[in-house]
This record gives C-alpha cells, sequence and structure tokens, in this order.
C-alpha cells in the first residue's frame, strides 16, 4: 500500500527544558479532586490548598455519575462540574502566580470509556484544546511519580500499596533494559476479605488485620525486590501506623505515606508531554498502556517502507490512528506486533481480498485503528472509492484481536 496520510502523535518521555506554560495535574476521584502543578524552578510539583485550607476539593457531583449527567442532558449540573474544574485551575494559576495554562493532565480513579469520554465533552465545554490535556491512569499516575524520583528509590523496584474501601491494591513496578530502552514494568494484586475492606473503610483499626497484610506482601515480596514502598489510600490515613506493619515495610527499604500521589504524577506527566527531551529512553508498560508496537509495510515515493502504527507504551484510550491509502492489488494487509516486555514478535494479518482490485492505482481505503484497552485492538478498513472517477464498493472490514 501506499501512503500519502501520516503522522503518528508518538509520546515521550523524561524532562525537557524551557517553559510552555503551566503544567497542572488533577486527580479525579468520586467524591474529591486534588490539584497540583510544576514549579519548574526545582522541577517539583507542589499541591494547591484551597481557600478553606484543605489540599482537596468535594466534588459537586460523584465523578461515577458525570456519564450519566451528560448523556441525559441534566444541563445545570454539568454547569456546576465544569465551575469546578474552572475553579480549579484557576486556584492553580493563584498558588503559582501565573497566568497562561500549557498543559493539564488528568488521573482518574476508575479508567473507563464513559468516565473518560465525559471529561472530554467537559473540557471541549471549557474551550481546552485537544492538545492541552491528557487523562491517564492511576497507576499510570503513580509510575510518572515513581520515577520522577531519585534513581536510588525506584532501582531496582517500587512498590504502591492503595489501600480503599474494596481491599489493598498492589502495584508493582520493576524496570528492564531492552534492545537499548528501559522498558517499565508492572504486576498488580490485590487482597480484599471483609477484615481488610472493613479497615479500608475505618470501620476496623489498621492493627487489626497487619498480620493479613503482612503475609499476602511476603508472598508477593518472595521474588521481587523493592528499594521504596508509597502508601495511599484511606486504610493507610491514619495517624499512628501499627508498629509491626511499620518494622516489616520498612526492613531495608524506603518507606513514604501520602493521598497525594497521583496528583503529583499527574503534573509530572503533564510536563513531560509538553517538555519532551529524549526520545524512546523509556517505555511504560504498565497497566493501561499498550505494550506492542504495531508496524506495517507501505510503498512511499516507490520504496518500501515500514509505517509505526504505534509505539509501545502508549495509552489506549489516546491509541487511536486513521490513515488513508492508496492500494494496488492487494489480498491482505500484515501488522508487525513487537512486544516491548520481553515476549516474542509475531504477525497479525487481515484479509482484505473482498475489496475490488482497480487498475491504475484507483483503490483509495481508510484505515483505521481503535483500542478498547490495553490489549484489545479494533481495525476498521472501509473502499473509499476514487472521487469522481471510481464509486466505493461500500465494503467495510473489521477485523479485532487480542494484543500479546
Amino acid at each position: 500500500m501506499e501512503g500519502y496520510s501520516r503522522g503518528v502523535n508518538n509520546n515521550t518521555m523524561f524532562k525537557g527544558t524551557g517553559s510552555n506554560g503551566l503544567v497542572i495535574g488533577i486527580d479525579i476521584q468520586n467524591d474529591v479532586s486534588m490539584v497540583s502543578y510544576i514549579d519548574e524552578t526545582g522541577l517539583t510539583s507542589v499541591n494547591v490548598t484551597f481557600s478553606d485550607g484543605r489540599s482537596f476539593k468535594e466534588n459537586p457531583v460523584s465523578a461515577d455519575r458525570w456519564p450519566q449527567i451528560i448523556r441525559e442532558g441534566y444541563s445545570g449540573q454539568l454547569e456546576d462540574i465544569c465551575s469546578f474544574f474552572t475553579a480549579m485551575i484557576e486556584q492553580a494559576k493563584k498558588t503559582s502566580g501565573r497566568i497562561k495554562v500549557g498543559m493539564i493532565a488528568l488521573t482518574v480513579y476508575d479508567f473507563n470509556t464513559e468516565l473518560l469520554d465525559s471529561i472530554g465533552i467537559i473540557m471541549e465545554k471549557l474551550n481546552i484544546p485537544d492538545q492541552q490535556w491528557r487523562v491517564i491512569s492511576h497507576e499510570e499516575a503513580y509510575v510518572y511519580y515513581a520515577y520522577n524520583q531519585k534513581k536510588e528509590l525506584y532501582s531496582p523496584g517500587v512498590m504502591l500499596l492503595d489501600y480503599q474501601e474494596t481491599g489493598m491494591h498492589c502495584y508493582l513496578c520493576s524496570d528492564k533494559k531492552m534492545g537499548g530502552k528501559i522498558v517499565i514494568m508492572e504486576n498488580s494484586y490485590i487482597l480484599a476479605s471483609d477484615t481488610v475492606n472493613r479497615a479500608g473503610n475505618r470501620d476496623l483499626p489498621l492493627s487489626q488485620v497487619s498480620a493479613e497484610i503482612i503475609e499476602w506482601l511476603q508472598e508477593i515480596l518472595t521474588d521481587h525486590y523493592v528499594a521504596s514502598v508509597y502508601l495511599t489510600g484511606r486504610g493507610f490515613d491514619v495517624e499512628v501506623f501499627p508498629q509491626e506493619l511499620t518494622k516489616f515495610l520498612c526492613n531495608h527499604r524506603k518507606v513514604f505515606a501520602g493521598q497525594n500521589i497521583y496528583v503529583k504524577g499527574a503534573s509530572f506527566c503533564g510536563y513531560e508531554e509538553l517538555n519532551p527531551m529524549s526520545q524512546n529512553h523509556m517505555i511504560i508498560a504498565c497497566h493501561n498502556r499498550i505494550a506492542t508496537g504495531i508496524e506495517m509495510d507501505i510503498v512511499e515515493r516507490g520504496k518500501l517502507k515500514r509505517l509505526r502504527v504505534l509505539k509501545p507504551g502508549t495509552n489506549w484510550y489516546a491509541a487511536s490512528r486513521k490513515y488513508q491509502f492508496i492500494a494496488e492489488d492487494l489480498n491482505e494487509i500484515k501488522l508487525y506486533m513487537m512486544p516491548c516486555n520481553g515476549k516474542q514478535e509475531y504477525m497479525e494479518t487481515i484479509d482484505v481480498s473482498g475489496i475490488p482490485y482497480r487498475q491504475g492505482k484507483m483503490t483509495r481505503l481508510d484505515v483505521e485503528f481503535n483500542f478498547t484497552a490495553d490489549n484489545k485492538c479494533n481495525v476498521t478498513i472501509r473502499d473509499k472509492g476514487f472521487g469522481d472517477f471510481v464509486k466505493s464498493s461500500g465494503k467495510v472490514i473489521n477485523e479485532q484481536f487480542d494484543i500479546v
């Protein structure tokens, strides 16, 4: 196939230079939200405090209801939500002493399509251009936070324990050098039981479930070494930690507790989106990131080339791609699938023999890639004909496959 419309948006990572406007991070939880911004003097993330002295702001409506509000047209509540976002942005501008906003990075407690789409509509209502905002999951925000600390705090591994009402979530990250790149990979675990969940909801003291938590973590850490442990979530929002749990966690490890890890990670993400410095230096292959690159053969100006459809480490929600090609006699499209996590490369083949062949390069195809998760890819191929010369056959090919 011969490509005549290209331009893949490839993410880059780690710190750059220059000031392109204020970078704001927003952590959207179900009932409250937090805000931070990047202080470029020391490249640090600063939490925003609101007029009531608190570091969080209560959502006007629970975030899990935002999709319904937009879907059913509750304009008054949508206006309240938009005003809420405006207030958070204005408070970040006021606190930082800056006016121009360069990037807003949001992280959400539940990375689902309905909530993400509703945030997109809110951004549109606020007249914030697509290129000035990003949305990532809590897992991604944690990686951005952890890997923007000193190297000795994340190498060779780092762990986050997020203690919520529905159980304790463990995200264990490590990085390995593969093919000249540093790949950040993540394993996730969850501990849930009646007593653990009750302590996460603050109905039981943390000391009553410490033994159960320690036993669970001992099994996880049998095969992993971590340099640092980060604690967040309601279950850890206590004045005094149980001595037994503290002793276990601090055994040859640095331990940090706080409720602002995700919001600070979001601001680091925003900064690195706005000020990229190094291409292909590190690849985030955690949950909600596609860990497999996708390429395909094309002919450009008579020369066979590989088109990079997707760079590994791309957030699946931001991974949609659309291309137009002029096709010659073509029966199949081969997609080269290249995992960045050490797994073997493989190929996906799409049968396009049903699209009529036309001589003289008179076949124009739209090829669209969409993703519904970090391991689910949908490819849609449409016969577009060739202007007024050749009408489209109306043929549409849909192919779905899992990404290894």
